[in-house]
This record gives structure tokens, C-alpha cells and sequence, in this order.
């Protein structure tokens, strides 16, 4: 998931630019070269990812993307002309005297320039130009202005390709993303429900470009926000829908899950808070293993819903099972460690 905080904040795979669909917890700087949208941090995680999850969803993102844009053109495939002898004895005798000798053949005229496709193309360079300066601007850190330059292409894109173009709802992820990068969490949140709504109605609810491009990154703001009755209702529906959508052993039904019994707890709805925290521990603990950071998290999380809902020897034994396992793979200084041993 994509995100910017504190190890220690109780949430799982904190906001960032851009999330890593593998592992939810790095800023991804590979895109998937099929299909152009999901991103990873590393070789590795692209190669798990792509063998766990990604191969089955690929050409599905490219395709639903592709068949609904509707500023970007398709060349056509080159044909060839058949072959017609008569067409060509015919050809050869106009071309020839009487004595044999051959006649020069008229220039032909060029084809006429489709005005259409001339702008199509001037509109895509444009584009790129326009992508590629606020993509400068965002690893030079100068935020303002790579926010400007994202706005100005996602507004571009709009006007010229429509909702449904792969450059129109990239850019809408990006401007939540910077807003988030600046703290900026109710533009952040304002744009992810934009985002939302334009994606719901372009491939639908459940479609992987909403899940992990929006619904995971929207509900880490409301959870920063404390808004956690709306954060729930999103996490009930994105634990559900990758549950669906990539399996039990995914990052990302790991994450929902884990987040949905932060915002339970904080909603004092302990019982659902422990029965979700139950489920997302056994799914971390598959994914991430014992002493993974998202599992750790989830332990302590879990911990806090059992002592809540009246349970305190089951929560003094996951706490103290999280304790012991923040101090052999953090050490006593984490963020993480310190909030266990209170």
C-alpha cells in the first residue's frame, strides 16, 4: 500500500507515492511493462508478485484499459494489395510504345494528411511532455510544482481523452499520492474520491486498478484523518473484494485485513475487531512470516482488540509473543518495541 508515516503508527504499509504491489510497504519505481500500471520496488517482488498474483490480472488491467480509452487510436495492421496479372500486362502496355520502349511512369500523389491523426499525434506528445516534466519536478522534491504539472495533464487528458484513458486515471492517482506526500490528507482524501468514482464507472468496483490504486491508499488517509467510521466501511468492502480478487495469501488482503481491525478497534466494535484481527494475523503470518514488520504490527494491534473486548490473558499472551519478537528483529529502540512494552 502507498503511504508516508511512522513504522510505529499501528497501520500497515504506510502512505507513499506510489504503492509496491508485492510487498505494501516500499515506494515501487518499476512499472509492470504489460500492463503499464501496477508497480513494484524491486526485481524481486516483481517476480513473486507476477508468479503469486500478477500474471492472471495483467492482461485483464491492459485490456479492460486499452478497450475503454478513448482518445488513444490503434494503427491498423499494414495490408497488402493482391496480385492481379491482367493489372499488370495492362500496366506495362500503357507504359510502352510501339516500339517496345517504356514510357516513364507519373509521380503519384501523396496521400492526403488525416487532420484527425495529426492532432492524435501532437495530443500524445504533448502528453508525454507534459508527464515527463512533473515526473522531473516530483524527484527534484519540488511538490508544487509537480502537483501543478499533474493537475494540468490529468485536466488535459480529461478534456481530450475522456475518462476512460490510462494517462487520465494515472495522473488522478498521482495528484491524491503528492497530496498525501505533503500532508496535504483532505486534498489527498478529496481527490482519492474523485479517483474512485471516475474508476468505479470506467471498469467497476471490484477491478484491481480501484482496490490497490485507490481504496488502499484512501482508507490509510482516513485512518490518519481518524475518520474511522468511513475507513471501515472501505476496508470491509477492500478485505472482501481481494479476498475475491487475489486470494487469501496476498499482501493486500493482509493489509485490509490488518487496517480493519485498527479502525474496529478504534470504533469500540471489540469483537469484530478481534475476529478480523484473528484473520489477519494467520494471513501475515503467511505472507510475511513471524517477525515481518506488517505481522509485528498486527500482533499489537490484535493485543489492544483482545484487552478491549474483555480478554486479557489472550491478550497478555499476544503481547507478549509481539513483544519478544519486536526485540530480536527490531531491537529495543523501535518505534514498534516501545509501544508493545507499554
Amino acid at each position: 500500500m502507498s503511504g508516508k508515516g511512522k513504522d510505529g503508527d499501528g497501520g500497515v504499509a504506510p502512505i507513499r507515492k506510489v504503492p509496491c504491489a508485492a510487498c505494501g510497504q516500499l515506494p515501487g519505481t518499476k512499472r509492470c511493462g504489460g500492463c503499464k500500471y501496477v508497480m513494484y520496488c524491486s526485481s524481486k517482488c516483481q517476480t513473486a508478485h507476477w508468479k503469486d498474483t500478477h500474471k492472471k490480472e495483467c492482461k485483464l488491467i491492459k485490456a479492460k484499459i486499452a478497450m475503454l480509452q478513448t482518445g488513444t487510436m490503434v494503427p491498423a495492421k499494414p495490408t497488402t494489395a493482391p496480385t492481379n496479372v491482367a493489372l499488370i500486362n495492362q500496366h506495362n502496355n500503357q507504359n510502352s510504345n510501339n516500339n517496345g520502349a517504356i514510357v516513364p511512369t507519373p509521380t503519384p500523389t501523396p496521400p492526403a494528411v488525416d487532420p484527425a491523426k495529426l492532432k492524435q499525434k501532437e495530443n500524445t506528445e504533448k502528453v508525454l511532455k507534459m508527464i515527463e516534466a512533473a515526473k522531473k519536478q516530483l524527484e527534484a522534491k519540488d511538490l508544487n510544482s509537480a502537483l501543478k504539472g499533474f493537475y494540468d495533464t490529468h485536466k488535459f487528458c480529461l478534456a481530450t481523452y475522456g475518462e476512460a484513458n490510462q494517462e487520465t486515471i494515472w495522473c488522478g492517482d498521482m495528484i491524491a499520492n503528492i497530496h498525501a506526500e505533503r500532508n496535504d490528507l483532505d486534498g489527498s482524501a478529496s481527490q482519492h474520491r474523485k479517483n474512485l468514482a471516475l474508476k468505479t464507472r470506467v471498469v467497476g468496483a471490484d477491478h484491481p486498478i480501484v482496490l490497490q490504486g485507490t481504496l488502499q491508499p484512501l482508507s490509510d488517509v482516513l485512518l490518519k484523518q481518524n475518520k474511522l467510521a468511513e475507513a471501515a466501511d472501505i476496508l470491509r468492502h477492500l478485505f472482501e473484494s481481494c479476498k475475491k480478487t487475489y486470494g487469501l495469501k496476498s499482501p493486500h488482503t493482509g493489509c485490509a485485513a490488518s487496517n480493519l481491525g485498527l479502525a474496529l478497534d478504534g470504533l469500540q466494535e471489540y469483537k469484530e475487531a478481534v475476529d478480523v484481527g484473528v484473520q489477519a494475523l494467520d494471513i501475515c503470518n503467511e505472507i510475511w512470516g513471524a517477525n515481518g514488520l506488517n505481522t509485528l504490527k498486527t500482533k499489537c494491534n490484535l493485543s489492544r482488540a483482545l484487552f478491549n473486548n474483555d480478554q486479557p490473558e489472550e491478550a497478555a499472551t499476544v503481547g507478549t509473543d509481539a513483544l519478544e519478537a519486536c526485540l530480536e528483529a527490531l531491537g529495543e529502540d523501535h518505534t514498534l518495541t516501545k509501544k508493545n512494552g507499554r
